[in-house]
């Protein structure tokens, strides 16, 4: 806004105020170039703002499925072995390792089996020799849901949280393990790492 302001006695002085804004109108009125370029900068802004909300809601969304996964294990572990499963991934992140998350898988699926032989044990008041413990089949501490869904939590993790390079060979290993642990274990057929997508996928 202009606004004519008279000071002290003599009302011919007069001082003119000009809001900054109004007078960046006013000049940019005047000049083509700048509202093109002023254009354009809303335009700049608005696609600024639309990818900001898409990558907003994509680590929404990945924050969100990791809750869901956690506490998809915090389930079916026991708190101890679940501390130690969290523990093992958190040191994970900080190793400089070239295969640790190879190791990270192995690591977890000892943890499973530990879960599992302690609760079997508890239920059938034994106590499994540590011999006994290491050619232990899944099938013998899990029925067949149970195996399933660990399996599937484990795709899940690897599929959702492993770096991409690191993917394909955990899958192999997981894939190895399960065959040599369990018996008639059908879900092993149903899945695939899909090289074009860099994920597991059920075929």
């Amino acid at each position: 806004m202009i606004q004519n302001i008279t000071k002290g006695k003599n009302p011919e002085k007069k001082s003119i105020y000009i809001d900054n804004k109004n007078e960046n109108d006013i000049e940019n009125q005047n000049n083509p170039n700048m509202n093109n370029n002023n254009n354009n900068n809303n335009i700049n802004t608005l696609n600024n703002k639309e990818e900001s909300n898409v990558n907003n809601k994509c680590s929404s969304l990945k924050l969100d499925n990791a809750k869901l996964l956690i506490a998809s294990f915090r389930e079916i572990l026991s708190k101890d072995i679940y501390d130690k499963f969290f523990e093992l991934i958190k040191e994970t992140k900080k190793k400089s390792n070239e295969k640790k998350y190879e190791i990270l898988i192995n690591n977890i699926l000892e943890l499973i089996t530990q879960n599992f032989i302690r609760g079997n044990n508890e239920k059938k008041n034994i106590n499994m020799s540590d011999e006994k413990q290491k050619h232990i089949l899944f099938n013998d501490i899990m029925n067949a849901q149970e195996l399933i869904d660990i399996w599937k939590l484990l795709i899940k993790l690897i599929n959702n949280f492993f770096p991409v390079q690191e993917k394909e060979k955990c899958f192999f290993i997981l894939q190895k393990r399960f065959k040599e642990s369990t018996t008639d274990f059908d879900e092993l057929e149903k899945y695939v790492y899909n090289y074009r997508l860099e994920k597991i996928e059920i075929i």
